[in-house]
């Protein structure tokens, strides 16, 4: 109920003003590069410098060697089902007045 009320402000509109200027390039940008969203004449797209390709092993470990590791299935309970951890000590129900203290 609670996720549907209007609010007045965006979380843009809490976003300084300095940092909404798209012509100064920050970190981010600068590392991971970009793509404007409306088409412009210049600076259209800056290439990112991140450069990412296989690992090569400098020596040979046997279990490397194995090939394809297959993990295990995570089968067991998960934390937020707190359901699987609910145990009913007996199938026995209780009259209502019982439980009342």
């Amino acid at each position: 109920m609670m996720f549907r009320l209007p609010y007045k402000l965006s979380p843009l509109d809490f976003v300084p003003e300095e940092l909404k200027d798209t012509s100064i390039l920050d970190f981010a940008e600068a590392v991971f590069g970009y793509v404007r969203d409306r088409k412009q004449q210049t600076d259209q797209f800056c290439a990112g410098r991140v450069f990412i390709s296989d690992a090569q092993t400098e020596n040979s470990d046997p279990w490397l060697s194995t090939g394809t590791l297959k993990p295990q299935i995570l089968g067991s309970p998960k934390p937020t089902t707190f359901q699987h951890y609910l145990v009913q000590a007996s199938t026995k129900k209780r009259r209502a007045e019982t439980l009342c203290y």
